[in-house]
């Protein structure tokens, strides 16, 4: 049928649902700033106000930040500081009676009293009373706005509950509006908002026309005078905007039978006496009425109907005294005069009399009085996707509209909203009573532009008493003006109204259809027209006009009814009943009671029809008329206000009343459950303070994890039906979680003896905190002591014997358990036993005299010592003292057998003992060595002295020199190759006597004063230098740059492409001169330098020079001078010129050095380098020209044999066999 429940409507959970634990309680006391309280409340605050207290103000509740991290926020929750148990539970209605306990908010003018911001959200109120804006004028509480600050659903305020409060107007002075619910994702549950009424305009308990919906409305007592609960009325700011997703539930909608009558009662007691003479009243009957007056709604005047007309006759000129009760509140009177029936002049008094004495008086004449405008009770103008349920709607009379409770009825109400609709409604299982009419369904509005109404659902409803001469003349079922797509089904009315259904609508002059109208299963009288529609006649003639061609009008009971005129309506068998009246209420248990169960033979069990997309199916197997069972289960609800637990729903439990103790630090675990719920239940934490180290899964029920804190701890849970989370438990448990068992425990004693270290380690269990040791009492062994942190007793014995104390441990923990718990401890202290000791004496030196002496521990100290076993060197003897001395004879070492008694009995012990009479210690005599020259031949010799004559010698730390070595016989030996200092260790050890061994350490220093290199010694060569064999060259073998003709190199390079490197060893601090041997390709001087390089050389200063990977080097040129002639080989140093010595070379470090050769000119031979500083410092190794001197690796000179070119050039040359000496 088109409607649509919301998914969210058959629980209050999504609303509902308790926040996280609140941040902060911020407690305002009477007289406080509510408003300051408000600002400064974050997310999850609760904000307490004092019981009773009156907190007075235009309070606004401000919009919050939202959480970064895109979490929804907590609620904000202002609420008496009373405790919870004081006020109704959850699910139980608040009412008028717990006003004591309720502080008072109060609008001190006539603007609200609670506001909300532009898009604030997240507030939850309750426990408050909201008293009457000054004057009875505006909303009390306004949730959203209904103007220009509200244009866009972004400034929509949302997420608020407002659970469990006293909304009331003013009696005397009404009120307009309890609640304006401008708002989204709103609920109002278990409130009480009454005493809403106005003089001249509507008034509502519960009003809104500018907010998109998503509303909850359950469980309120709503009291207005003009629409309890409404939406619409205005149109709304935010364009398209209908209402949707409205829930309104369990609601007892009712007004005061008192507004029937004026505001105020007639004056009552009037009476009227003549008082001659007391002024100018003529003689003759004068007749009086009074009524009373009094400021109401907005300092409206209300006045009540004129009193009873009374009389007084004069007989001659007087007054007349009229004098009446006073009226309750009226604040004047007015006194209307002195004709029969038609006063047309009044007095005004504030007194309850008044004399009349002639005088003039104003012009007027009684009213009929003041009444509170009284409409309906609930209304939709623009609203969709709405269910009402299980509500009792009553006290609805003919008054300032023709009195129907219920309307769905869009209204485009300022002309300016034509989107505005009401569509997809389900009205079941409430209760109308004490109304005139029923419902009043509109299909487009007949003023301004609409949308059509469709989709109405009325289902399983009780009608009752809708009695035309209590409550007025109307209709129950009023539908016109072309709505589409309502049903009304299963519905039991009682009523005298004269139409049952009232069909209607015309536009411009012709029948306006309503769309697939169903009307089946009800139960009503017929009265005078049954079903009727407006110009025609009841019966077929109301279907034809209004209900075609989809229209269903079956099984309805219309009792009293012509069924002539129901004849032909198209019901395929299943035609409408039209018993007589009194057989009709004879098919009720007990109709004159209003117990309108049907019998259970009566005609209508089972007897409904089934409509399915607007065609009859056949019989539906259900009765005619309500559920009443239904109906009376659902709205005794609404009417107790109690509303945890529905009908037929079985109740929640929570399980089990007590939990086991838990043990600190012992695994725990224990299962919370819970059963009942329509659709099984679920656990909510509302408070808890379990102990440290437990926590408590709400899914699965179960407090599990490790205590950490022997304490008591509180876990207070909810269990609620996930469908209807009014249906609930709650249980508080105490979780214990006891200490672990204290108690000392001590070791097995082990038995002490003097002197040797005791040790016994008592220990603690189930300690919390830091334990304290200490002798209770009672006395430990001398010496030992007990270690008051540890509680160890330990130390040496110094006195034997048994000594008893008692030792106590306290547990000083965190929580301030500080248990104590004693032991007793018995310590027995046993002399030592006598040991020997003594197991190898100190070795003696053979000829030296010995004084040595054997020991033993334990014992008294007196001892015996002899030998029994083996034989002591010659020359000892052992005393009985245990002395052994004299003067040893020979050497070796010596084993032998002793005994040593003690005092004590039984102490007794023997032992081996050994004695060595050694040599006299090796010594080493030399004491330095001579320096050597690299790379001469060295040799030393190393002495000694001591040892048994024959010595091994080796090296056992630091080096030798390169090219040395170290004999076993101490010779040292070979040919240097390192140059500098060497220090090293050698050890001289006797081959007759391990261990007689001696070391001394020695300085070695060899030096390189004469430095002689060959071609083949290069380790380097590049570009276009190469070694080639040469029968006239040192070794036979030169280093050779070909002569390409290239240009001269003048400057060095650091990088050069042409070089040869040889590897060398100098001193630092030693000045060495350069000299090569060279020759020049064709003895041509253009082929006849080089430049010279050094890995580390310095100038006489230090600085460095002639530095490879730099561009400095020093030059050798072959010839003297530019006049010069070459022949040959020719010996020649870095200096230019005849008879001139060049620069010496000096290096930086002692060591490995690198001298590097670069072409100056090319066509150059080298065979030797010689770097000397000493025999060639000052003269040159050979001759300039033909030279056949060669130098030696040791730095002498010899005349070379020489080879010949043949031999160089033969297959088998051999270049180590020419350019040597002889």
């Amino acid at each position: 049928m088109g409607f649509r429940i919301p998914s969210w409507a058959t629980g209050v959970v999504y609303f509902l649902a308790a926040s996280a634990a609140h941040a902060a309680t911020i407690a305002v006391p009477s007289g406080g700033d509510l408003q300051a309280a408000l600002n400064a409340a974050q997310p999850g605050d609760v904000i307490t106000l004092e019981p009773d207290a009156t907190y007075t103000g235009n309070f606004i509740l401000p919009n919050k930040a939202l959480p970064d991290n895109g979490d929804t926020p907590e609620y904000i929750t202002i609420r008496s500081a009373a405790p919870d148990d004081v006020f109704p539970p959850f699910g139980v209605r608040m009412t008028p009676a717990y006003a004591a306990h309720l502080p008072k908010i109060k609008s001190p003018n006539a603007l609200w009293a609670l506001q909300t911001a532009t898009s604030a959200h997240h507030y939850k109120l309750m426990f408050l009373e909201f008293q009457a804006n000054v004057g009875g004028a505006n909303d009390i509480i306004t949730l959203g706005a209904n103007d220009s600050t509200q244009t866009e659903l972004t400034q929509v305020p949302y997420a608020f509950i407002l659970d469990r409060l006293y909304v009331h107007g003013d009696p005397e002075f009404g009120q307009k509006r309890g609640i304006a619910l401008h708002s989204r994702d709103t609920t109002i549950i278990n409130s009480w908002v009454s005493d809403c009424k106005a003089i001249g305009q509507e008034s509502q308990a519960i009003g809104g026309f500018n907010g998109p919906g998503h509303y909850v409305i359950e469980n309120n007592y709503l009291e207005a005078a003009t629409q309890s609960f409404l939406l619409g009325g205005a149109d709304p700011p935010i364009k398209d905007l209908v209402t949707t997703d409205v829930v309104f539930r369990y609601n007892y909608l009712s007004k005061q039978l008192a507004w029937r009558n004026p505001i105020l009662a007639a004056p009552a007691n009037v009476a009227a006496a003549a008082t001659p003479a007391a002024g100018a009243l003529p003689a003759g009957t004068y007749y009086y009425k009074v009524v009373a007056r009094k400021l109401s709604y907005r300092n409206n005047i209300a006045a009540s109907v004129a009193s009873a007309e009374v009389t007084a006759t004069l007989g001659a000129d007087g007054a007349v005294t009229i004098s009446w009760t006073p009226v309750a509140t009226a604040q004047e009177y007015l006194v209307y005069g002195r004709t029969s029936n038609s006063q047309a002049m009044f007095w005004t008094t504030p007194d309850p009399f008044f004399t009349d004495t002639g005088a003039a008086a104003a012009a007027g004449k009684p009213g009929s009085g003041t009444k509170w405008m009284v409409k309906n009770s609930f209304e939709l103008k623009n609203a969709q996707d709405v269910l009402v349920e299980g509500n009792v709607f009553e006290h609805v009379w003919v008054a300032d509209q023709p009195g129907y409770p219920i309307l769905f009825t869009p209204r485009n109400q300022n002309g300016t909203a034509p989107w505005v609709v009401v569509q997809r409604v389900m009205f079941r299982h409430n209760i109308v009573r004490h109304t005139s009419g029923g419902v009043n369904i509109l299909g487009t509005d007949n003023l301004a532009p609409s949308q059509r109404t469709r989709d109405i659902t009325i289902v399983d409803n009780v009608f009752d008493d809708l009695t035309a001469s209590i409550w007025g003349s109307s209709r129950v079922f009023l539908i016109g003006d072309g709505a589409d797509n309502v049903t009304i089904d299963h519905n039991t009315v009682i009523s005298t109204q004269p139409a049952i259904y009232y069909l209607y609508g015309r536009l411009a002059g012709i029948t306006t259809p309503i769309t697939n109208l169903t009307i089946t299963n009800n139960l009503s009288a017929h009265n005078s027209f049954g079903f009727f529609g407006d110009r025609f006649s009841s019966g077929l003639g109301a279907f034809n006009a209004y209900m075609l061609p989809n229209g269903i009008f079956c099984r309805n009971v219309l009792a009293g009814g012509n069924a002539k005129v129901y004849l032909g309506l198209p019901c395929s068998s299943f035609d409408n009943y039209l018993p007589t009246v009194a057989n009709w209420q004879l098919e009720f248990e007990g109709f004159a009671a209003g117990n309108y169960h049907l019998r259970s033979n009566s005609t209508y069990k089972n007897a409904g029809v089934l409509v399915e997309n607007h065609q009859v199916i056949g019989p539906e197997g259900k009765d005619l008329g309500a559920e009443v069972d239904v109906v009376l289960a659902e709205t005794t609800l609404a009417l107790s206000g109690d509303i945890r637990l529905r009908p037929g729903m079985p109740p929640v439990h929570i399980g089990p009343p007590t939990v086991p103790k838990g043990m600190f630090n012992v695994p725990y675990e224990q299962r919370v459950t819970c059963s009942g719920g329509l659709a099984g239940c679920a656990i909510q934490v509302l408070d808890s303070s379990l102990p440290d180290g437990l926590a408590f899964d709400a899914a699965s029920g179960l407090i599990t994890g490790t205590p950490a804190a022997p304490t008591v701890g509180l876990l207070i849970l909810r269990a609620y039906d996930t469908a209807w989370d009014f249906n609930e438990a709650t249980i508080t448990l105490e979780i214990m979680v006891d200490p672990p068992p204290y108690a000392i425990s001590i070791p097995e004693i082990p038995a002490g003896k003097v002197g040797e270290p005791f040790h016994l380690a008592p220990s603690v269990s189930g300690a919390l905190g830091t334990v304290a040791w200490s002798v209770a009492s009672g006395n430990l062994p001398d010496g030992l002591s007990l270690d008051p942190l540890s509680g160890e007793i330990a130390g040496t014995p110094t006195m034997w014997g048994t000594k008893t104390a008692v030792i106590q441990a306290k547990d000083s923990d965190r929580w301030g358990l500080n248990r104590v718990v004693l032991d007793t401890v018995t310590i027995t202290v046993a002399p030592l036993p006598i040991r020997i000791v003594t197991s190898a004496l100190p070795a003696g030196v053979l000829g030296s005299h010995y004084d040595a002496a054997l020991s033993a521990t334990g014992g008294t100290g007196l001892q015996t010592w002899s030998l029994i076993g083996g034989l002591l060197p010659p020359g000892l003897v052992l005393g009985t003292t245990g002395s052994v001395t004299g003067d040893p004879q020979s050497i070796g070492r010596f084993t032998f057998t002793v005994q040593v008694k003690d005092d004590w009995p039984g102490y007794t012990d023997s032992g081996t003992a050994t004695l060595v009479i050694a040599p006299l210690p090796i010594a080493i005599t030399t004491a330095t060595l001579p320096s050597g020259d690299a790379p001469r031949p060295y040799r030393a010799v190393l002495e000694f002295a001591g040892g048994t004559g024959q010595t091994t010698w080796s090296l056992v730390e630091g080096q030798l020199p390169k090219g040395l070595e170290l004999s076993p016989d101490g010779i040292i030996s070979g040919k240097p190759k390192a140059v500098g200092a060497f220090s090293f260790t050698v050890q001289a050890s006797d081959v007759g006597w391990d261990g007689n061994v001696a070391r001394r350490t020695f300085s070695l220093t060899i030096r390189e004063r004469e430095v002689v290199l060959y071609a083949s010694d290069a380790n380097m060569v590049k570009g276009t230098w190469s070694i080639v064999p040469d029968a006239t060259a040192a070794g036979g073998s030169r280093m050779w740059n070909p002569n390409k003709s290239a240009g001269k190199i003048d400057q060095p390079l650091a990088n050069p492409a042409n070089y040869f490197e040889i590897p060398f060893q100098a001193e630092a601090g030693v000045a060495y001169h350069l000299w090569l041997r060279g020759k020049a390709d064709r003895n041509k001087r253009v082929n006849d330098a080089v430049m010279v390089q050094f890995s580390g050389s310095v100038d006489e200063a230090g600085t460095p020079n002639y530095r490879i990977g730099t561009t400095s080097a020093t030059d050798v040129n072959l010839a003297d001078c530019n006049g010069c002639h070459l022949s040959g080989w020719g010996w020649q140093d870095n200096g230019w010129g005849v008879n001139v010595m060049g620069p010496n070379i000096h290096f930086e470090q002692s060591g490995a050095q690198t001298i590097r050769v670069q072409v100056k000119e090319d066509g150059f031979s080298i065979d030797q380098i010689v770097l000397s500083a000493e025999q060639f410092l000052t003269v040159a190794p050979g001759a300039l020209k033909n030279d056949t001197t060669l130098v030696l690796r040791d730095g002498s000179r010899c005349t070379m044999r020489l080879g010949t070119e043949p031999d160089a050039r033969s297959d088998g040359f051999d270049p180590s066999r020419f350019a040597l000496c002889p």
